[in-house]
């Protein structure tokens, strides 16, 4: 009986430019190649006029993308870097023979550490099997291919949390999807990497536990099943979809330029193309695709307070919108969850304009927020992971960390999630308490107890507040709290309080270490009880 329920089962130039915009560029079916050509690399040219990436342009080079007045990424042969930095261009490798990497990559058995779709599939109901409790697994559409009869790939939601079959459950949803693109062909396997960490930590880890019993977290891992196992299989720059096209022989949709919200705007610089040659083709209308269908079926019958998207590459984490300089309403929650996003990876972040440099419509991220008639406000969020769309197996790994406190935060964010601040006054018996909702989402009930430790007493230990608002209801000061407790014996002049908090996630098992220098140690313990309603 599986777990799964639902149905089982060219050389190109550049497509399109507009002055200073990200280019993103189709490319040859690239690993045919002529055994004797030139090894090309991966290089990134640093710029800072119109002028030099003018000059990059008369150069043989495949152009993968350009930021304006800052780098174009190129494949090229040694040859011509060399000339490009005798015209003083600074040109940084950033991947040695990346076609042979991919290459490389196609002849090793599992791909190389990335999965296939099957691969992808059967771990997945590998992982529901041994834990039925955690892990569920469901069918929500059907790829292109799948639909025509060519294929039989079946895009995968995934939910995971305890009591993963509760119903109704009503924990706030938090949901994380990749694989959009084709060529982003890390961005399944990371997400597979947080879906094994997450189970692999549950009953051992104080955070996971704390988020499988308090959130419900989801995950389509692989958006766009029959692109990627083209691209891994075919041609390594392929990005969209493998939709056949009329007779003229074009394949493929841009399936995050084929959402509904703005989709195709004249009005605003839509970074997508009416064109089914371009590499941004945007579809005949909204939701054409069958795997942007799913998806948004999929949303709609769920209310997901956040989403995190994964995409490569670029160090950046951009949320909405697309259109130009345009800011989300609620850009002051962004601002503030971005900067703890990327609090570990340092990762830039800003609206699209702000991060890449170039305009676009018809995205996923611009519908799951922007989007309120059929549908909640979803605080949507996307990363831009790693420098390469195809680094090798060991860096995998790395990746993973550079983005888990994102993906942690994300899910701790989606619903209540008090912090706590402290300030102690040596020579009194002050001990101020501040509790912040740092969650998009009201904490109810809140209860704040405290218990002395072994050398000092809390007065008047136990403080209730009923509501603290979340960060998108927020009005000035509603969604914090400040508590005075008093301590026995007084905390002396001459040893100035060192305050070590651990606020806990989600405000539970916080802690307060006193130290002083003339003396041991002090420990308070303050467990913090939190329910909704």
């Amino acid at each position: 009986m599986t777990a799964r329920s639902g149905v089982r089962s060219c050389r190109c130039v550049l497509t399109w430019v507009v002055a200073w915009c990200l280019v993103l560029c189709a490319a040859p079916p690239a690993l045919a190649a002529d055994p004797g050509k030139a090894t090309r690399n991966f290089y990134r040219v640093r710029l800072t006029t119109q002028a030099e990436y003018s000059r990059v342009l008369t150069e043989d080079v495949l152009v993968v993308l350009a930021k304006p007045r800052e780098y174009v990424d190129i494949v090229a042969p040694e040859s011509v870097v060399a000339v490009l930095r005798s015209a003083g261009l600074r040109v940084d490798l950033v991947q040695a023979d990346i076609e042979g990497v991919v290459k490389r990559m196609r002849s090793r058995p599992g791909m190389g550490g990335y999965h296939t779709y099957s691969e992808m599939e059967t771990e997945l109901d590998e992982l529901a099997a041994r834990h039925p409790d955690l892990v569920s697994v469901t069918a929500i559409g059907d790829s292109w291919e799948t639909q025509n009869g060519l294929a039989d790939r079946k895009i995968l939601a995934v939910k995971v949390c305890r009591g993963v079959d509760r119903r109704p459950d009503l924990r706030p949803e938090v949901l994380y999807f990749a694989g959009i693109h084709s060529r982003e062909i890390a961005t399944t396997e990371l997400l597979l990497a947080f879906i094994r960490y997450l189970v692999q930590r549950a009953g051992r880890d104080r955070t996971v536990d704390l988020l499988l019993d308090r959130r419900q977290l989801w995950f389509v891992p692989l958006l766009n099943p029959d692109g990627r196992e083209f691209s891994m299989q075919t041609d390594m720059w392929w990005r969209k979809n493998r939709r056949r096209i009329g007779s003229g022989g074009a394949i493929g949709v841009d399936l995050n330029r084929n959402f509904g919200y703005r989709w195709g705007d004249d009005q605003a610089e839509s970074g997508s193309s009416g064109d089914p040659g371009s590499a941004v083709y945007r579809g005949e209308r909204p939701f054409s695709e069958p795997e942007t269908q799913a998806f948004r079926a999929f949303v709609t019958r769920h209310r997901f307070v956040a989403s995190l998207s994964y995409h490569s590459y670029g160090q950046y984490l951009i949320y909405p919108y697309g259109t130009a300089a345009r800011q989300p309403e609620d850009r002051l929650v962004y601002e503030e969850l971005a900067r703890e996003l990327t609090r570990t990876n340092r990762y830039r972040f800003g609206n699209v304009k702000g991060t890449v440099g170039y305009a676009s419509t018809g995205r996923h991220d611009d519908w799951l927020y922007g989007e309120r008639h059929e549908k909640n406000r979803i605080i949507a969020l996307e990363l831009e992971i790693g420098r390469t769309f195809f680094p090798e197996e060991a860096e995998l790994a790395r990746l993973a960390d550079d983005v888990l406190h994102a993906n942690l935060t994300i899910a701790r964010s989606a619903g209540a999630d008090p912090g706590l601040t402290w300030q102690v006054a040596t020579g009194t018996r002050s001990l101020s308490v501040s509790l912040r909702n740092r969650g998009l989402l009201p904490a109810r009930s809140v209860a704040l107890s405290l218990e002395g430790g072994a050398s000092h007493r809390v007065v008047g230990g136990v403080r209730k507040v009923p509501t603290l608002d979340g960060l998108l209801d927020r009005k000035q000061g509603s969604d914090r709290a400040t508590f005075v407790f008093s301590l026995e014996p007084v905390v002396p002049e001459a040893g100035r309080a060192v305050v070590d908090p651990d606020a806990g996630p989600m405000g539970a098992g916080a802690r307060l270490s006193l130290s002083y220098r003339d003396g041991e140690p002090v420990t308070v313990e303050f467990p913090i009880d939190i329910s909704s309603d």
